[in-house]
Protein backbone atom coordinates (compact mmCIF):
# COMPACT_ATOMS: atom_id res chain seq x y z
CA UNK A 1 0.00 0.00 0.00
CA UNK A 2 2.90 2.50 0.73
CA UNK A 3 4.77 1.83 -2.32
CA UNK A 4 1.73 2.83 -4.14
CA UNK A 5 1.39 6.06 -2.80
CA UNK A 6 5.56 6.42 -2.60
CA UNK A 7 4.56 6.36 -6.51
CA UNK A 8 1.59 8.33 -6.74
CA UNK A 9 4.00 10.98 -4.77
CA UNK A 10 6.78 10.95 -7.00
CA UNK A 11 5.05 10.95 -9.99
CA UNK A 12 3.00 14.48 -8.67
CA UNK A 13 6.19 16.03 -7.73
CA UNK A 14 7.79 15.10 -11.59
CA UNK A 15 4.97 16.80 -12.98
CA UNK A 16 5.22 19.67 -10.81
CA UNK A 17 8.62 20.18 -11.55
CA UNK A 18 7.91 19.95 -15.37
CA UNK A 19 4.88 22.49 -15.21
CA UNK A 20 7.16 25.00 -13.34
CA UNK A 21 9.72 24.56 -15.65
CA UNK A 22 7.36 24.91 -18.78
CA UNK A 23 5.78 27.80 -16.75
CA UNK A 24 9.21 29.86 -16.51
CA UNK A 25 10.12 28.98 -19.95
CA UNK A 26 7.00 29.76 -21.81
CA UNK A 27 7.60 32.10 -24.89
CA UNK A 28 6.24 35.25 -23.58
CA UNK A 29 7.53 35.85 -19.89
CA UNK A 30 11.25 36.96 -21.57
CA UNK A 31 9.52 40.40 -21.32
CA UNK A 32 8.42 39.74 -18.09
CA UNK A 33 11.86 38.69 -16.28
CA UNK A 34 13.69 41.69 -18.44
CA UNK A 35 11.84 44.07 -16.28
CA UNK A 36 12.60 42.05 -13.06
CA UNK A 37 16.42 41.61 -13.71
CA UNK A 38 16.34 45.99 -13.71
CA UNK A 39 14.64 46.44 -9.97
CA UNK A 40 17.71 46.59 -8.36
CA UNK A 41 19.07 49.17 -10.86
CA UNK A 42 16.21 51.07 -10.82
CA UNK A 43 16.14 51.09 -7.00
CA UNK A 44 19.66 52.51 -6.79
CA UNK A 45 19.10 55.31 -9.23
CA UNK A 46 16.01 56.22 -7.02
CA UNK A 47 17.66 56.24 -4.21
CA UNK A 48 20.34 58.95 -5.64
Amino acid sequence: MWSIVHILVTILLCIACIGIVLWIFRPNSKELYDKYKMIPIKDEDDKK
